[in-house]
């Protein structure tokens, strides 16, 4: 997890907490770990005015998008890759 500048972004504030990557073990599943860190993760950035934080999944990872829309993430942005060659 890191904060990052953005100047003007969106509607709120300056800052915005972004999660990079999470994976919790296939044993430890279900066991309230993954709850644990997104916890964690809002707790610090909350303590450090920030009062959004981004989360990326990958397309298809449909378990991921089910534990943080769970979490109270919301659709806000899409993003699209494309290929720049060939």
């Amino acid at each position: 997890m890191r904060i990052i500048d953005a100047p003007g972004s969106w509607q709120w504030g300056d800052q915005v907490g972004v999660l990079e990557t999470l994976v919790v073990d296939d044993e430890a599943r279900g066991a309230g770990v993954g709850q644990a860190l997104v916890r964690a993760a809002r707790e610090r950035l909350a303590g450090s005015g920030v009062q959004v934080m981004k989360i990326s999944v990958i397309a298809g990872n449909d378990g991921a998008l089910r534990f943080y829309q769970r979490e109270g993430a919301v659709d806000f942005v899409k993003t699209l890759v494309m290929p720049v060659s060939g």
